[in-house]
């Protein structure tokens, strides 16, 4: 199974705690945006914005850990808009 989780940068720690757990259980994560944490200047932001859509259409499911951010509503639009499973 592929997934995303959309969250806001303040939830980082349970973002990688919930996707080392799934990871474990054979899942792949899509993309993992706690890497790179905040993100600055112009060309930097619509990189990582277009790996995280990039990522939200990859996944099978996407997973949205409360409360989320701006980014996370974006995510959620996509993932529906893809027809992809969403819960929260």
């Amino acid at each position: 199974m592929n997934f995303y989780i959309a969250s806001k940068l303040e939830n980082a720690k349970r973002v990688r705690q919930l996707a080392d757990t799934l990871k474990s259980w054979g899942w792949q994560h899509t993309y993992d945006w706690t890497s790179h944490g905040l993100v600055l200047g112009k060309d930097k932001l619509q990189g990582a914005a277009a790996e995280e859509l990039a990522g939200v259409i990859r996944a099978q499911i996407v997973i949205v850990l409360l409360p989320g951010g701006r980014g996370t509503h974006t995510e959620i639009g996509l993932a529906l808009a893809y027809g992809i499973r969403a819960t929260k």
